[in-house]
């Protein structure tokens, strides 16, 4: 109640607490569903899977939801982008893990968004976006950089992924959950740990 002030206005007061809420709905991070594509660069042509890890409203892994996918394309231009059948959304038997395919025939950005019911209760929509690109042989050797990459991660306090696994994935999603509950919970959350989930996101996208 002290952000309002004595003498100010309760806009400043109704500006901060709306700002908040609309940071925290549109934070990845306090989403039920979450989009990962296998890369964010693909080579044209191929298909990529699509992981989507999904979770009830106390962050527990929701088997069996509802899901729907859409995918859109957008050309080089970034203009009037077009709406492209994925493939069958498939429940991978544990732990609310799903997936499914993207065909990326032609060069350009693909943004995958992901919702659905889980229980009658409608879920956070989740999206992602990936990029169709002519990859050359350089760009497809992903050990070139490991020795600098390892470095980096090291002297960062981070970690190093030349393979990101199911494992890997299910820890740093824990990590990120078990910060979810925490402010849900009323407890005051650490940011400190933002820095080194962007520097594994940078190490990722340049593998």
């Amino acid at each position: 109640m002290g952000l309002a002030g004595e003498g100010k206005t309760p806009y400043y007061y109704n500006q901060f607490w709306y700002k908040l809420i609309r940071y925290l709905i549109q934070s990845a991070e306090l989403k039920n569903i979450q989009v990962f594509p296998e890369s964010s660069r693909v080579n044209v042509g191929e298909e990529t899977r699509i992981n989507i890890k999904v979770v009830d409203r106390y962050w527990e892994p929701a088997e069996e939801a509802d899901l729907n996918a859409e995918v859109l394309y957008y050309g080089p231009s970034e203009n009037s982008p077009r709406s492209i059948p994925p493939g069958p959304l498939t429940y991978r038997g544990k732990g609310g893990w799903y997936s499914l395919s993207v065909p990326a025939d032609k060069v350009g950005r693909y943004k995958v968004t992901v919702g659905g019911t889980y229980r009658g209760r409608k879920l956070s929509r989740g999206s992602a976006e990936f990029r169709a690109v002519k990859l050359n042989k350089e760009y497809m050797d992903t050990t070139l950089n490991q020795g600098l990459l390892q470095k980096i991660a090291i002297r960062s306090g981070g970690k190093y992924f030349s393979e990101l696994t199911e494992k890997d994935m299910e820890e740093l999603l824990k990590k990120a959950f078990a910060r979810a509950r925490s402010y849900r919970e009323g407890k005051t959350i650490s940011w400190n740990w933002s820095p080194v989930y962007l520097l594994i996101i940078i190490l990722i996208v340049i593998e």
